[in-house]
């Protein structure tokens, strides 16, 4: 599992997908890479966004 999906927004919502209904199914080790690895392209995407809906 990764949240890194050429920092857009599908491999986002992949895992949020994961985590919200197929929740028996999470991979600990894959969670913790993400956690480990990939907040900072989680924060830097979610600011993008905000900008984006700002600007509408």
């Amino acid at each position: 599992m990764r949240l890194r999906q050429n920092g857009n927004a599908p491999g986002i919502k992949g895992v949020r997908d994961v985590i919200s209904h197929q929740y028996f199914n999470i991979d600990a080790e894959g969670i913790y890479y993400i956690c480990s690895h990939d907040l900072e392209l989680l924060r830097t995407t979610v600011e993008k966004m905000l900008v984006d809906i700002s600007n509408r």
